[in-house]
């Protein structure tokens, strides 16, 4: 798939069901769904997020729908090329990448395991 470019932030995903949108659909806790990816396929799908800036560190709400109870994870990316994989531990909530060290975060990407028939919604990045 070709980039998406969403102001300053690139997305780039392996699957064609996604959807970008400044504005979204209110609904708790996001207060609109700016990305949106949906894994109804047999394979992972990994969708590529690289912040507009590097920063200290950043942090994105989230929202899983049709959830199977196998949590997907996401991988952050750093400025001296290293990555952290971390899984997420709940449905809803706001997850973190904070570079360590005078390392800076650079981008996340999230990935959805095979089978997990999932909805999943990003929203609120913020620079921390």
């Amino acid at each position: 798939m070709n980039p998406i470019k969403h102001g300053d932030i690139v997305i780039e995903s392996n699957t064609k069901k996604i959807s970008v949108d400044g504005v979204g659909v209110p609904s708790a806790p996001l207060k609109g769904k700016f990305l949106q990816i949906y894994n109804m396929e047999g394979t992972d799908v990994v969708t590529k997020i690289t912040f507009p800036a590097q920063a200290s560190g950043f942090s994105f709400d989230f929202e899983m729908r049709g959830f199977n109870g196998t949590y997907p994870t996401y991988i952050c990316r750093y400025s001296n090329g290293t990555e952290k994989k971390i899984s997420f531990i709940r449905q809803t909530g706001t997850a973190k990448c904070v570079g360590l060290s005078g390392t800076e975060a650079t981008g996340v990407d999230i990935v959805l395991p095979a089978k997990l028939y999932l909805f999943f919604y990003l929203d609120n990045i913020v620079a921390l």
